[in-house]
């Protein structure tokens, strides 16, 4: 059976194109597809393929970065092709943030576990933030959290400096979709003398994947990035679907609006694109469409 498996791990890596070039030449002949990312803090992954292909290759990781990875994340996901190739890259970081000096390896917030997350929202002390952006956040979040309003991961520190305060605010609690952003968001806090800090400890995709629906306190679709793009909180498809011209998810009402052109535009991108972009948008979907 085909499974995704969703992982991360903050470490040293000393060469990470060595790595990154020795996994490409491991997965040369599979049928293992997704996105690696390699980066001297780390290694961060989303891979598709057989249950057991990708469990020998996650114990092959393991070996070669001397990591363990308990936190893997394992889910079926039928007859859904959620990756289209296997893309591996040597990056600057696995994680881009405004903090480039930033070491999740040396401090990081406390983890929550699933089971006590709910507890967690209902401390009244307690200020819960989710560090998503804001595309993510529309089509679903937990109820009562603190929206960061943010574009991209890069702006949490400005969102940091506006809107919280370590005095007003003595004890946080994050949450993101499977916990890599938690990490460095938390360990920013820290950096900046935030006392108490929590995390979501294997993100929503854990919470949902360990919660009862009836338990649950997420509402909506959670955002992924792959081809599900969107998931129920039992984890199966939803249906959102990607714009390809700002990679946003779109909801079905929405594809019936006149701003939006499968492979081109929607509604949220349409002022956005030069006229530079939009032809060469409307060249690919000329090409997929003649393709196929």
């Amino acid at each position: 059976m085909d499974s995704i498996v969703n992982f991360y791990r903050f470490t040293h890596v000393a060469d990470p194109h060595r790595i990154a070039r020795w996994l490409r030449a491991r997965c040369r002949g599979t049928e293992i597809k997704g996105t690696v990312h390699v980066a001297a803090e780390g290694i961060n992954a989303a891979l598709w393929g057989s249950e057991g292909m990708l469990r020998n290759l996650v114990a092959d990781i393991e070996d070669a970065l001397a990591i363990d990875l308990p936190n893997a994340e394992w889910s079926h996901v039928g007859e859904c092709e959620p990756f289209k190739r296997l893309r591996i890259r040597a990056k600057d970081e696995i994680l881009r943030f405004a903090v480039s000096a930033l070491d999740p390896t040396l401090e990081t917030g406390e983890r929550v576990a699933t089971r006590d997350w709910n507890a967690m929202l209902e401390a009244p002390d307690v200020t819960v933030v989710d560090v998503r952006n804001r595309y993510e956040v529309a089509i679903g979040n937990v109820d009562g959290a603190v929206d960061s309003s943010i574009e991209s991961f890069g702006e949490f520190a400005q969102f940091v400096a506006r809107d919280l305060s370590k005095h007003a605010h003595t004890r946080v609690a994050l949450y993101c979709t499977g916990g890599i952003r938690c990490e460095k968001a938390s360990a920013y806090l820290l950096e900046w003398g935030f006392q108490e800090v929590y995390q979501l400890d294997g993100g929503i995709l854990g919470y949902l994947s360990d919660i009862s629906p009836e338990g649950t306190r997420w509402r909506g679709e959670c955002f992924v990035f792959d081809h599900r793009v969107s998931l129920t909180s039992a984890l199966e498809p939803a249906e959102h679907v990607l714009c390809h011209g700002c990679r946003r998810p779109v909801a079905p009402t929405d594809t019936q609006s006149e701003d939006y052109r499968e492979g081109v535009h929607c509604a949220q991108c349409i002022g956005e694109l030069t006229d530079a972009q939009r032809r060469g948008f409307e060249e690919r979907r000329r090409q997929m469409h003649g393709a196929s």
